[in-house]
């Protein structure tokens, strides 16, 4: 009878206390294998990435090595030189904006900031590397391989007339959206099979969609280093389709060796049928400050 009474007593006392209390009693006592698989999916996130900025760490130190080779002295003056990411951001950040201010200017004025910002790059290559993640990639215009002609001036290589017309087109009516980068890993370093007949060493880091062509110097004495292009395969469903797989260098490479190197029709329809059929047309542009770009967006829509 007194035990009756007691359950009477808590019953009575439980169905008085408030229902947030007792949801968060029981959210409280959830399963010890509910908390495991939320702390396996953080270590799988947090395993991913560190792999990959081991590996992309990996992929710096290679392009350290194959600029400097022996010349321990430039190289040990260019990484000290990279040390003030201060003072870096700051010379970033003014041409960033000075790029913004030339955007409806002529042509001259232009290429001026295009050209002071391109030296930036090369000069403080690492810099830009390690900082991908502060940086935006806004456009320029649509890539297409240059076209190779002989002597007397006849084209013997080039795209396909209809390539070459939706180039036209996209060039005078569509503007891909600038890219942000969320961090500073990279998938792949690779050196390009058009390389080995080039007068410089050309390697590709790869980010998915993104790809940096880098320039450096076959000269044991030379530290030359310098990004070719900025290039930028944009989502498929802004032009037709959702792009199926990242963009593979070795393709791109094969097809720039064949094409441009060799002059062979058929790196120029690599390009066309297989790169572009499978990624979407590829967009040149430079990079930009992220913390400047908002900016101009912003002053933008308040106009």
């Amino acid at each position: 009878m007194k035990n009756k009474n007691k359950l009477i007593i808590v019953s009575s006392f439980i169905s008085l206390l408030p229902s947030s209390f007792l949801v968060s009693c029981i959210t409280t006592r959830l399963p010890d294998n509910t908390n495991k698989l939320i702390e396996n999916k953080f270590n799988i996130s947090s395993n991913t990435a560190i792999l990959d900025e081991v590996r992309t760490k990996k992929f710096v130190e290679d392009l350290i090595k194959k600029t400097f080779k022996t010349n321990e002295v430039k190289k040990v003056s260019f990484l000290k030189s990279q040390e003030d990411s201060k003072h870096l951001f700051k010379e970033f950040k003014e041409l960033s904006r000075k790029f913004f201010e030339m955007k409806n200017k002529g042509a001259e004025e232009k290429n001026k900031i295009k050209k002071k910002l391109q030296d930036f790059y090369s000069k403080n290559w690492l810099f830009i590397i390690e900082n991908l993640k502060e940086f935006v990639w806004t456009y320029d215009s649509w890539w297409m391989l240059p076209t190779k002609e002989a002597k007397n001036n006849e084209k013997y290589a080039t795209h396909s007339k209809e390539f070459i017309e939706k180039i036209k087109e996209l060039n005078d009516e569509y503007q891909p959206k600038e890219k942000a980068f969320l961090n500073n890993y990279f998938n792949h370093f690779q050196e390009g099979d058009e390389s080995r007949e080039s007068s410089q060493a050309v390697f590709y880091l790869s980010k998915f969609d993104f790809l940096m062509r880098i320039f450096v110097s076959k000269n044991e004495n030379d530290t030359k280093f310098s990004f070719d292009k900025f290039i930028y395969f944009p989502p498929r469903n802004e032009q037709a389709g959702k792009r199926t797989q990242e963009v593979s260098i070795k393709i791109l490479s094969d097809a720039i060796h064949q094409g441009v190197i060799h002059g062979d029709k058929a790196g120029y329809d690599s390009f066309e049928n297989v790169l572009v059929r499978n990624n979407g047309f590829p967009a040149l542009g430079f990079l930009i400050d992220k913390e400047v770009w908002k900016e101009y967006e912003k002053t933008k829509k308040m106009k």
